[in-house]
This record gives structure tokens, sequence and C-alpha cells, in this order.
């Protein structure tokens, strides 16, 4: 819904600004979902978060988003490109999107269109989560209202698809559906047909299934029909994502308290 442009800012410094298509400024719930994004970005200030640097509105009355320039390519263009990933990337890449999800989550906020598309392989290696125009505010109980749920489908949630309430564990569903992405190029069985139909390719590729198997586990889990059968939290699955844990994800200074519960806390 946005057009992305390259600019410098008044210290000669080059960004991203994302504003409005201009044949939707009449809409105005979609005005509202980037202003709230411009606001939920404003709250999260973590490496594996991309960050806010200014926001407001054009003459024209069409919002805009700036944040930080980034280099690289999308998950799903670099899965394109360079077919499924190796387990030790895979859990690599998952673990520093969790440890985003996180950040996310502890604003009271759920990203609710978690996929390829939306996380960023910079060209230093690094993972950044995009696009937090669909987030909600957690709860048991959506709002009334005649519009259908903002996300993607396909990586939807049973509860979010059907228009209920989400939390976390909404964002874990589509993580795990990631990771079983990235390790087979496709989807795991357990989330159904494909929006064109297809059916979902088995999970037991060879690419994991010998190589990592905990994984597996892992993805079933993540990708319960139930929320209380999914992992409590972004950071109990990053755990197990980790298995055994490993310091291989460092969070930037103030994220250190982070950083330890990943470690030592199921909260």
């Amino acid at each position: 819904m946005g057009e992305i442009y390259e600019v410098r800012d008044g210290r000669g410094e080059t960004a991203a600004m994302k504003v409005l298509s201009s044949n939707l400024q009449g809409r105005a719930d979609l005005v509202g979902r980037m202003v709230d994004e411009a606001q939920a970005l404003r709250l999260i200030d973590h490496p594996n978060v991309v960050r806010w640097r200014d926001a407001g509105v054009l003459d024209g009355g069409r919002p805009y988003v700036v944040t930080e320039l980034l280099r690289g390519r999308t998950l799903r263009a670099h899965l394109r490109l360079c077919g499924p990933a190796s387990p030790p990337r895979a859990r690599r890449w998952i673990v520093a999107l969790l440890l985003a999800l996180d950040a996310v989550h502890q604003t009271e906020l759920v990203h609710c269109d978690v996929k390829l598309d939306n996380v960023f392989l910079c060209i230093d290696g690094s993972i950044k989560l995009l696009d937090l125009g669909a987030a909600e505010q957690a709860s048991d109980h959506r709002a009334a209202t005649s519009l259908p749920p903002i996300g993607t489908p396909r990586y939807m949630a049973p509860e979010q698809l059907a228009g209920g309430g989400v939390d976390a564990r909404t964002d874990i569903f589509a993580a795990g559906l990631m990771l079983a992405e990235l390790l087979c190029g496709d989807r795991p069985q357990s989330a159904g047909p494909d929006s064109d139909g297809r059916p979902p390719p088995d999970p037991l590729c060879p690419h994991f299934a010998e190589q990592a198997p905990d994984l597996l586990a892992v993805i079933s889990r993540a990708t319960a029909t139930e929320p209380d059968a999914r992992y409590p939290s972004a950071l109990a699955m990053a755990r197990k994502v980790l298995n055994p844990p490993r310091r291989a994800v460092r969070p930037a200074t103030g994220w250190r308290t982070a950083d330890e519960r990943l470690f030592v806390s199921d909260q």
C-alpha cells in the first residue's frame, strides 16, 4: 500500500521513505494503519527491527514513515535465488526474528504479518523485521468490525484467520511456517493447502529431516492449531531453535536483559 523512496535527510544521510500510495489516500483505514505503523516503530528500538527515523504527512495529505535504509534482500528473494537454507543458517535467522518479535510483544503489540517478505537479510548478514502496518494490540477478542483481518492469509494462525483476538502466539505460528519454508523451500504439512490450492509439500524433506530432526518438533509445536499448544513466547521458541543454547545472536547494548531471558526464563 506504500511507495518506497531513497531519500536524504538534512545531514545528507540516506534513509528509506514509505509514502501511502496516492490512489489510497482516501482510505481512512489505510491512512490510520500507516500512522499506527509509525507510532509502533517509534516505540521499538531493537537491532533486529528496522529503525524509525521520522514520520509525518505530505502537503497532499499522504502520511509517510522514514526508516533506516537497508541494503540486501528479503528472505523471500533470498530463498528464490539460493534455495533452502542450511539448518545452522535457518536457526540463526529465526532466532534473530524471534528476538525482534519479543521486542514487538514487549510493547503489547502483535506483528500479525510475519512472513519471508517482511524479514530482510542485510548485506552484513544481520536480520531486520519490517512492516508493522498490520500490527494489532494483543487481545483475547478482536474489536467488532466488518473488515477482514489484515495480513497474509497463508501465514495466518487459525484465530487470526477467523477474525478473533491475537497475541504473541499468533506471530509464533507464522514464525513456525517461516522456519519450515527456509528449510524446505515451502510450507509445512500442518499448514494446509496453499492459497492457490496446491497441496503443501511433505515437511520430512531430506534437507533437514536428517540434519536437524529437532526442528521438526519445533515447527510442529509452533504451528499447532490451538494457541495454548504453541510456545508461550518468542523467547521460549528461540531457546528450542538454538538447541543446545548458544550465544549466536548478540542484541545491542540495552537489550542484554532480553538476551539473558533467552537462556534462563520461559516467560
